[in-house]
């Protein structure tokens, strides 16, 4: 709560021990929903190292590289959560080094210079740049661990420019090539998702993945990161224990539950059904553009007051069949101003999705249907009202306040989707709009 006071308003001063920690990486660093296991990046194991009080904010996501992260905006959202004396650990590397990925950035040039860009935007907000290399494969030979010149290259660009820009630089690169070949394939098999067949339900079939990690595998990373800290007497390693501490059951919150912390406070529970029933928390995430503000939160609810710019907060999960459910009300609408409420497929934008959208001042709605609009009846202005969006296989279903409006086919496209709210205003355009609950619910088969 007091990290996000002094983001919004200046009046409020954050205690000087109040210190976060963020993390910008890629799939060997992100969180991971259970129903993954036993999947899981090192930068969420190591949140269950922080010392009490210290908050860590795990933005790393799957398949970014250094250019991608950037193009989706996840670099601003970082940079406008970032307080001065916070730390920042950067790991990239692998997805750069994919020579069949879009997003792949040459290490002498553009991943040199996304890296350095990165250094220089958070020394800018005051904060601490740790550059992290990226952890190795699993990959033997003769008894060793070998890497290719190829992908050792970024390690080695990320070690340049942390020395020429003179920030800290945790080489878990070099400090894993060593202890995997210490340990041997037979042992460090147990920390990489190296896993036999009917063991986890995510992977039925088993998994012979040499790159990510299981838990044993994060928490390993995690206590090698704080170990090599404290060996270079880093400050920010006396922000960690040397052990974890217990897991601890997320609870059932309001929609921010008077915080807003995109990337740790803020999760729903989602409810499995099915042979798998469960209960789990998925993060969302908050991008703002183009001068969009992050949004002021009282009593438990979102608030927003939106007048500049696009704003998108979307779930990371991403699912075929369940239910998205929101309680909101809108006190306000000048057009031109767009809202988005629903489950729509992030790529192609707008395509096979479901949604309801208001865009006049009477808060008529529109119902979006795989590309196709259909009317609703209008909310009442100042009210709150329940949206929900009820999808499976064949069919999807939209209700206002428990009742149905509108029923059709599903798109023939099974794009995984995310629920997802986009508010964009222009030309002194606005949305006054709160949220009191929302949730994602995902239906399993038996």
């Amino acid at each position: 709560m007091k990290k996000f006071l002094l983001l919004l308003a200046s009046a409020v001063l954050l205690p000087l021990m109040a210190v976060d920690i963020y993390l910008a990486g890629d799939s060997t660093m992100a969180d991971y929903p259970a129903k993954n296991a036993p999947m899981t990046g090192w930068g969420q194991a190591l949140r269950r190292y922080a010392k009490e009080g210290v908050k860590v904010h795990n933005l790393a996501c799957p398949g970014k590289s250094t250019k991608s992260f950037i193009e989706e905006g996840r670099w601003t959202t970082l940079l406008n959560q970032v307080s001065p004396g916070d730390y920042v650990f950067i790991q990239f590397g692998h997805n750069d080094a994919n020579p069949k990925s879009n997003s792949r950035a040459d290490a002498d040039t553009e991943y040199k210079e996304n890296m350095r860009r990165f250094i220089r935007d958070i020394k800018a907000k005051k904060a601490n740049p740790v550059i992290c290399t990226s952890i190795v494969w699993m990959s033997y030979r003769n008894g060793k661990i070998s890497q290719s010149e190829y992908f050792g290259k970024y390690s080695e660009v990320a070690r340049n420019v942390a020395a020429e820009e003179n920030v800290a630089l945790i080489d878990l690169n070099e400090w894993s090539k060593n202890e995997l070949t210490r340990l041997g394939a037979e042992k460090a098999k147990n920390y990489y998702m190296i896993i036999e067949a009917g063991k986890y339900p995510f992977f039925p079939k088993g998994a012979r993945d040499t790159c990510h990690l299981q838990e044993s595998g994060a928490h390993f990373y995690a206590k090698g990161m704080i170990s090599l800290a404290r060996a270079q007497k880093l400050e920010v390693a006396e922000l960690f224990n040397d052990t974890p501490a217990e897991k601890t059951a997320p609870h059932r919150t309001k929609a921010s539950d008077g915080q807003v912390n995109f990337e740790e406070s803020f999760h729903k529970f989602v409810t499995h059904s099915g042979s798998a029933a469960q209960e789990e928390s998925f993060p969302w995430r908050l991008i703002c553009t183009n001068g969009a503000k992050i949004p002021l939160c009282n009593d438990g609810i979102l608030c927003f007051d939106h007048t500049t710019g696009e704003l998108r907060l979307f779930s990371e999960e991403r699912i075929t069949t369940g239910k998205f459910k929101i309680r909101l009300r809108i006190n306000e609408l000048i057009p031109p101003c767009n809202a988005f409420i629903g489950q729509i497929s992030i790529t192609p934008w707008m395509k096979h999705g479901a949604s309801f959208h208001f865009n006049n001042p009477r808060l008529r709605a529109n119902i979006y249907l795989d590309g196709k609009r259909h009317a609703a009846p209008p909310l009442q202005k100042g009210e709150w009202h329940d949206l929900e969006i009820i999808f499976t296989e064949d069919t999807i279903t939209y209700l206002l306040d428990g009742k149905e409006l509108f029923s059709g086919a599903a798109p023939a496209d099974k794009v995984s989707k995310a629920a997802l709210i986009v508010l964009n205003c222009r030309n002194g355009g606005k949305i006054n709009m709160d949220i009191d609950s929302i949730s994602l619910t995902e239906t399993l088969a038996n």
